[in-house]
């Protein structure tokens, strides 16, 4: 190969390069852009509002109970993996999209509330499964017109629930009238009378100690 041909290689190499180079540039996210950017609604459920959910839930001391519990559960990215320092509290504030379904304080009894506190303390992917990743899902989800006015809304935990916006229902809880589609600058806030239903699989239902002791199945569980 002479000098000439190769030059004209390399051009065409330098060339391939650049183009893999800006289409690699178009598809991934600047780092500076946010998940409201990428993965959030635009529209009628767009915001310009500062507030955070975070913010949102934590000025109200209707919502304490709820409050108290993120601070203190850690997420964790699967059943063996913490995401250690990073609770449902920084995730409540960080530019993550989400719709949060809020139990007011007396919603919960007390021995509920202490329960979910010590087990965050004890068993924290268990307070994410069935509390905390059970009341939030993915992008806006608001109870207003137009569409469909039932939709199915898969959950952070991977739960499948009904959002009756005619009823303002979520998986038959009842939704506040008054403090619905609470928007803030990170996602969509609704308020409701007690904690979302866990809906548990014949997996979790053997995994979780007191099932199976309630119902003479510690033998499967110990295998579990």
């Amino acid at each position: 190969m002479d000098i000439r041909q190769s030059t004209n290689m390399n051009k065409i190499k330098n060339y391939i390069g650049a183009a893999v180079l800006g289409v690699t540039v178009m598809v991934i996210p600047s780092c500076s852009d946010t998940w409201d950017e990428h993965y959030g609604t635009k529209g009628e459920n767009a915001t310009s509002t500062t507030a955070t959910l975070w913010d949102i839930i934590s000025e109200d001391s209707n919502y304490s109970y709820f409050k108290e519990i993120a601070e203190k559960s850690t997420f964790y990215r699967d059943q063996e993996h913490p995401q250690v320092g990073y609770t449902f509290k920084d995730l409540l504030q960080g530019s993550m999209v989400t719709t949060v379904w809020v139990p007011t304080n007396d919603a919960l009894t007390t021995s509920e509330y202490n329960n979910w506190l010590n087990l965050a303390e004890t068993k924290g992917y268990t307070v994410q499964q069935q509390f905390m990743a059970n009341s939030i899902a993915l992008w806006r989800q608001t109870a207003i017109g137009g569409g469909s006015m039932v939709d199915t809304i898969t959950m952070m935990n991977g739960k499948k629930m009904v959002f009756d916006k005619k009823a303002l229902t979520m998986q038959g809880v009842n939704i506040d009238p008054e403090n619905k589609n609470i928007t803030a600058s990170n996602g969509i806030l609704h308020v409701v009378d007690k904690p979302l239903p866990f809906k548990y699989n014949l997996y979790e239902f053997l995994k979780d100690e007191e099932n199976a002791k309630a119902n003479n199945m510690m033998k499967f569980h110990n295998f579990l």
